[in-house]
């Protein structure tokens, strides 16, 4: 089944690959965040979770 949207689907990609990328750098940069924010990152995903 094709996609109506071509330039839509593009940007969905691109989005999804920008996510991974930031995703990407996050984990491999995770220690500096947990020891930048501690605490206060946990709750602040958590509160973002449960926003959503």
């Amino acid at each position: 089944m094709r996609f109506p949207y071509p330039h839509l689907t593009a940007t969905i990609l691109a989005l999804k690959r920008l996510y991974v990328n930031v995703k990407i750098i996050y984990v491999k940069n995770i220690h500096i965040f947990s020891a930048v924010f501690g605490r206060f990152d946990t709750t602040f995903c958590l509160t973002i979770s449960l926003n959503l």
